[in-house]
């Protein structure tokens, strides 16, 4: 019966450190797309500018 549990136990265990990394995943994700939207706002604003000053 103790083993029975203690299956239980670390199925459930698992499942809940799966399921942590699949969210932790996600959220890298986000912010990494999150982070390259920046980037080419940023870029598109440089470009801008200078040709700005450029006329």
């Amino acid at each position: 019966m103790m083993i029975l549990i203690l299956f239980i136990l670390c199925i459930i265990g698992l499942t809940t450190i799966k399921q942590w990394k699949k969210y932790q995943s996600k959220l890298i994700y986000w912010e990494r797309i999150n982070e390259l939207e920046e980037q080419r706002k940023n870029q598109i604003l440089r470009r801008a500018l200078i040709n700005q000053q450029l006329k």
